[in-house]
């Protein structure tokens, strides 16, 4: 049945607990608000970019709220530079 004709059909995510959505909601939501920061409001959140243009991580975290720290790391590593 899911032959070649696999890619025509959609892919589905299975979520297996409603802690694992919201997880993916916080993610989305982090990683959207890292982009905003880093494209347009770096300076004036006090951030600072080093000579290859890439900013502390720490310095990045601490915009964060304590608790949402392990979102932003995952967030920050799953970037893909678009």
């Amino acid at each position: 049945m899911f032959g070649s004709r696999s890619s025509s059909i959609a892919r589905v995510v299975v979520i297996s607990s409603p802690s694992q959505a919201m997880s993916r909601e916080w993610d989305e939501w982090i990683s959207k608000r890292l982009t905003r920061i880093l494209r347009y409001e770096m300076t004036s959140q006090g951030l600072v970019a080093d000579t290859n243009g890439f900013v502390s991580f720490s310095a990045v975290r601490r915009l964060f709220d304590q608790r949402q720290s392990s979102h932003v790391y995952r967030a920050a590593v799953n970037s893909r530079g678009s």
